[in-house]
């Protein structure tokens, strides 16, 4: 009876290893092809010049834009590009903010247009962006001069501006005299240096995610349904 009973213990340990390596090589194979969205992140240097609202020109060193985005192009799709405008359709996420209390992401901003939101790249072979056009509005659309604008905006290509961020009405935006733009509201610049964006880095959709605890979460229940048996 004893033997009996250990061969079977034997065989339902064979059989629970065999379930626990096919589960792993199978969450292993899940998080290698599940479809994953690149993120960006970017890290600016402090403003040279600020003013109004919430901004203290004494420190405008403090402020400076933040922020990242994701989009659904593969990681190989973003490798090698030069002045490429990513189709707002594959920006799957973002948020920038300078520190102010000024936000502008994905819910907020303005997405009907490529004068209102804007991310334009180049790369190298590793899908690193080197050089940058990326700007965020909140405005109401149609645009007309005077409306009211949130505006965060860092660009290092053309070397404009490196991070602005602006409330308050503007108008004359494009004039020679306005670059990038004229403003009767607050808000920061930095003219100087160019900030960052880090190296792309995958992140796994939750349902894949979801999956893959499930199956895990699997394989602790028959493990120890099948103690209970034993």
């Amino acid at each position: 009876m004893a033997r009996n009973l250990g061969a079977r213990n034997t065989s339902i340990g064979s059989i629970l290893l065999r379930a626990v390596l096919i589960c792993c090589a199978l969450a292993i194979w899940l998080t290698r092809n599940a479809k994953a969205d690149e993120m960006y992140t970017y890290s600016g240097n402090g403003y040279t010049f600020c003013s109004g609202g919430p901004y203290n020109p004494a420190t405008c060193s403090s402020y400076k834009i933040t922020g990242w985005f994701t989009t659904d192009l593969s990681l190989s799709a973003l490798e090698n590009l030069s002045d490429y405008a990513i189709p707002l359709s594959d920006i799957t996420n973002f948020s920038f903010s300078d520190g102010s209390g000024l936000t502008i992401d994905y819910g907020n901003a303005t997405l009907s247009g490529s004068t209102e939101s804007v991310f334009t790249v180049w790369t190298n072979g590793s899908g690193g962006i080197t050089q940058w056009i990326v700007g965020d509005n909140e405005i109401p659309t149609p645009f007309v001069n005077g409306n009211v604008a949130d505006n965060i905006t860092t660009i290092n290509s053309p070397a404009l501006v490196q991070d602005s961020s602006v409330t308050g009405v503007v108008s004359g935006v494009g004039t020679p005299s306005c670059v990038p733009y004229c403003t009767t509201g607050f808000g920061g610049v930095n003219q100087n240096d160019a900030g960052v964006w880090s190296a792309p880095v995958g992140t796994l959709e939750p349902s894949s995610l979801m999956l893959l605890g499930g199956g895990l979460v699997g394989i602790m229940a028959r493990r120890l349904r099948t103690r209970r048996l034993a």
